[in-house]
C-alpha cells in the first residue's frame, strides 16, 4: 500500500519558513510623550528625563502599548536610582528590563524588529539562499 495521497498545494505549509520581520519607522514615534509622573522621593534627574523623551521618540516606541508605560516607568526609576547609587546588580536589572522592551540591538534582533531607512531610501528584501545541484562524474574520478 503506497500511503496517503499528498496534501493539495493550498493546504501545504512550510515548517522552516523564516518568521516575519517588523519594519519600524526610522523617524520614530509621533504624538505626545506620556508623562513620566512623580517620584515618591525627590525629583527626576535630568538624565532620566532626557532618557524618557528619547525612548518615546525612538522607532521602537511604535511597538509599545499603553500597558507598557508602567514597566518603562519602573526602568526610569531604576535608572534614576543607579545615578545616585550605582551597583552591578542594579545595572544588570536595568539591562534585563530594557531588553524586554527592545531597547538594545540584540533584543531588537530577537524581536525581529528592524529600523527602516531614513528619507524613504529603498528597502531591500532579505536574500534567500539558493541551493545549487552540481553533477559529478563518478566514472572519471
Amino acid at each position: 500500500m503506497p500511503g496517503p495521497p499528498p496534501k493539495p498545494l493550498s493546504a501545504r505549509r512550510r515548517r522552516n519558513r523564516e518568521p516575519r520581520t517588523t519594519l519600524l519607522p526610522a523617524e520614530g514615534r509621533k504624538g505626545p510623550i506620556p508623562k513620566l509622573g512623580r517620584k515618591a522621593t525627590g525629583a527626576w534627574s535630568p538624565e532620566t528625563r532626557e532618557w524618557w523623551e528619547r525612548i518615546w521618540r525612538s522607532p521602537v516606541a511604535t511597538q509599545w502599548i499603553e500597558v507598557d508605560e508602567h514597566g518603562l516607568r519602573e526602568i526610569a526609576l531604576l535608572r534614576d536610582q543607579s545615578r545616585r547609587q550605582p551597583s552591578p546588580t542594579l545595572l544588570r536589572e536595568i539591562r534585563l528590563r530594557e531588553d524586554a522592551y527592545g531597547l538594545s540591538p540584540m533584543s531588537r534582533r530577537r524581536l525581529r524588529w528592524e529600523i527602516g531607512p531614513e528619507g524613504g531610501a529603498e528597502v531591500r528584501p532579505p536574500q534567500t539562499r539558493i541551493r545549487r545541484v552540481q553533477a559529478i562524474d563518478l566514472e572519471g574520478a
